[in-house]
């Protein structure tokens, strides 16, 4: 993450280093593309993986720091010092085109393909917030209390079952549906 650069490899070897980025943080895939969000430019930058170039960039808030796909094709970021979640339409150009207000600096993101339902944690206010899917502005149709500083969710994709892990204590927290 504070390398500057993003690597491409092929099993073992380095096939190319892009130094476009200050701050590379999260990642996401879709198709032959990858979409990375770079804490530092506070912009969302789309790589084409079987030709490695760069397809295009985009602003992504004030401080996009991790980043999902969703089975529409979309690119959902977790813009934690703007206090939203961001979605994106990577090509043929990233632009910008849904966005929803999530107070308390959202920084944990997970993606439930199965039920189309994204979970975004806010540590400032320790809940995790999970957002239909089906429309380019996420919709909210779920909050949870959760740990204390839930940094990091993920998701079974065959249950809905929820875990949140909180940075203060080491704790994992698991939610069923």
């Amino acid at each position: 993450e504070h390398g500057g650069t993003v690597t491409v490899l092929r099993g073992e070897e380095v096939v190319k280093v892009f130094a476009d980025s200050v701050q590379p943080a999260g990642l996401a895939s879709f198709g032959r593309s990858m979409g990375l969000v770079d804490v530092r430019k506070n912009d969302l930058t789309i790589y084409d993986t079987q030709n490695l170039t760069i397809v295009g960039s985009a602003p992504a808030g004030d401080g996009p720091t991790h980043l999902v796909a969703d089975r529409h094709g979309r690119l959902i970021a977790a813009d934690t010092r703007g206090d939203a979640v961001r979605v994106f339409e990577p090509l043929p150009t990233p632009h910008q085109v849904g966005e929803v207000a999530q107070p308390g600096g959202p920084y944990g993101i997970a993606y439930d393909r199965t039920r189309d339902l994204l979970w975004v944690a806010s540590s400032g206010t320790n809940e995790a917030v999970g957002y239909e899917m089906s429309q380019a502005t996420p919709r909210e149709v779920r909050r949870l209390p959760t740990v204390q500083n839930p940094y990091t969710l993920g998701v079974d994709a065959d249950t809905g079952r929820l875990f949140i892990a909180g940075v203060t204590g080491g704790v994992v927290q698991v939610v069923d549906p």
